[in-house]
């Protein structure tokens, strides 16, 4: 893990190579300086008013490396740069994720690095131990083969363990100046948001967490829950016979429902939908929530809640029971027994969200469930999203990563929660910083002689934003493995993949990439000859200043997809199938 990053302010791209020689000759001359001084003095000294580029560091001795390569414009390569340079809104909205999301030692590496998110399991495990028998640490942190471990996917503790973890992740983003605007939660996610929003306190969402576990486990039979990927509609007519046993548990998007129930007959509908060719994936939940099968829990459960205090939000919050903004009825018994037995609208919440104009997404669950989830949403402009994860199973310290996006991206943060004081030693490098404003003052009337002389790094720039792209989507885990001759498609580029590539590609670049581009220049080498002969599209988008102007072709392409019914949607994606089949 690279523990520093070192922050290089800049007004247009074509600044950057003169910017990074400057430092590099800088840091060459002045070896003194530590690790820390150096990252610190950069980090504090350009707050606002300028776009950076993110460099994360390990050892001082990669600085200067680094510095060269940005001097030589291979800066892409190295750091985290601007991308959604379109967005107008500073909202952000924290999404809380539900069960199925856990692993073992989810957390493991922060818990150890960072003291907020340390207090925060602490704390939560402390007040864990009134209800429950283990330490919620030992479940959490402990091995799957551990007799501890083993506990992670017993309801109780599965509620538990996410609660402390997304609540510790709320902390820690919090401690860094990020807060949201808007919270939602997914099933049980909804209790933690709820929590952070102030309808609950910690003591009462613990409370509720653990004690609605014990008596999911205690008094229902065990189930499952499987996701299918086809809509409601579709879904409820294969359920619709087995009214006593088998529930619709989710709504998560127009292309995907969660099923809940009896294991015995889930499986003779699963049957059913899978020989018509609907794709399942059964959930790591032991038991069937938001179904019928959690009838014998009812009572006592409207018991826990009549337990507790309930307050209206400090935080807006989109209720997943309703799919609307909360109001009074969060206070009342009957909204939180719809948490037992009710369907989580999340694709309504979603609809509702759109409306308030959102330019960041950060999920705070251990794995990014529901930014995936979001992706299938024709309500929301994900182009135009910053998506932020705090973690996924193979990247445990995505949350770095994530908060370095943030930045780049013009997002506000404490600079005390990076570095202290005496780590800053601004004086020492005023001669330098004020070089740097000159080059940035200065160069408005070079821009084009500069870009002009770019040809050849221009190309492979390119070719650097479209081996990211291609490796991101089609989950490449080294961007030198892509040759830039070998057919997508053999690359393993299917209809959907293509979409998405579309996608990313059209929210770098700007303006609007179709699916038959990538047909019709079917390799990275033809796909940068296409990008740099065609002049309607502009190469330098991916690294362009922020702007108020919108481009007219990316806002119809948008609108003309967010406006597509279910059956359109599904006539474009077939449309694409018959295209790679040819």
């Amino acid at each position: 893990m690279k523990n520093h990053f070192l922050t290089i302010p800049y007004l247009k791209p074509s600044q950057l190579p003169a910017i990074g020689r400057y430092c590099s000759t800088f840091l060459e001359n002045h070896k003194s300086l530590t690790l820390r001084q150096i990252t610190a003095t950069f980090f504090t000294a350009f707050q606002d008013n300028t776009f950076k580029i993110i460099i994360p560091i390990k050892k001082k001795s990669e600085i200067i490396e680094n510095l060269k390569k940005v001097e030589e414009g291979h800066y892409t390569a190295i750091s985290v740069y601007p991308e959604y340079s379109t967005n107008k809104s500073d909202k952000t909205a924290f999404f809380f994720t539900g069960g199925g999301a856990q692993y073992p030692k989810m957390g493991k590496h922060l818990y150890d690095k960072e003291p907020v998110f340390k207090n925060a399991i602490d704390q939560c495990a402390d007040i864990a131990m009134n209800y429950l028998e283990s330490d919620i640490r030992k479940v959490l942190f402990s091995g799957k083969t551990t007799k501890e471990g083993r506990l992670l996917n017993r309801i109780d503790y599965m509620q538990m363990t996410l609660f402390a973890y997304e609540y510790a992740m709320f902390s820690l983003w919090s401690s860094r100046g990020v807060k949201p605007d808007v919270v939602i939660g997914h099933s049980i996610g909804e209790i933690i948001a709820s929590c952070v929003a102030g309808i609950f306190s910690i003591e009462d969402a613990i409370k509720l967490t653990c004690l609605s576990g014990e008596l999911v486990e205690t008094y229902t039979e065990k189930g499952q829950m499987v996701v299918v990927q086809a809509n409601e509609c579709i879904v409820s007519d294969f359920v619709k016979d087995y009214k006593t046993s088998i529930g619709i548990a989710v709504v998560n998007s127009p292309l995907q429902t969660v099923i809940s129930g009896n294991s015995k007959d889930l499986k003779e509908v699963l049957y059913e939908l899978e020989s018509r060719g609907y794709e399942t994936k059964t959930l790591k939940i032991s038991h069937a929530f938001h179904s019928p099968l959690m009838l014998p829990a009812l009572k006592k459960y409207k018991k826990l809640i009549k337990s507790l205090k309930i307050n209206l939000p400090k935080i807006k919050m989109i209720s997943c029971i309703t799919g609307k903004e909360v109001d009074e009825k969060v206070l009342t018994l009957d909204y939180w027994t719809g948490h037992l037995m009710d369907s989580v609208k999340f694709s309504e919440g979603i609809q509702k969200l759109s409306k308030y104009e959102i330019s960041k997404f950060i999920e705070v669950g251990p794995n990014p469930v529901l930014l995936g989830i979001i992706e299938q949403h024709p309500d929301i402009a994900t182009a135009n999203i910053l998506q932020l994860s705090s973690a996924d199973n193979d990247e445990p310290l995505k949350f770095y990563e994530s908060i370095q996006k943030w930045m780049v991206e013009g997002g506000q943060v404490k600079s005390n929660s990076f570095y202290n004081k005496e780590d800053v030693c601004r004086d020492k490098f005023d001669d330098l910083f004020k070089d740097i404003i000159q080059i940035m003052n200065t160069s408005e009337n070079k821009k084009e002689v500069i870009l002009e002389n770019q040809t050849t790094l221009s190309r492979m720039e390119i070719q650097l934003v479209l081996k990211e792209k291609i490796a991101k989507i089609l989950l490449i885990n080294e961007v030198s493995d892509l040759s830039l001759n070998i057919p997508l498609k053999e690359l393993g580029l299917t209809s959907i993949k293509a979409l998405k590539l579309v996608k990313e590609l059209s929210k770098s670049l700007e303006k609007k990439i179709t699916v038959s581009h990538l047909f019709d220049y079917p390799t990275i080498e033809f796909l940068t000859d296409f990008l740099i002969s065609n002049t309607d599209l502009s190469i330098t988008q991916e690294f362009s200043e922020k702007s108020d102007k919108k481009d007219d072709d990316i806002e119809q392409y948008i609108v003309k997809i967010n406006d597509m019914s279910l059956d359109e949607l599904e006539f474009e994606l077939q449309k694409e199938l018959d295209l790679l089949n040819t």
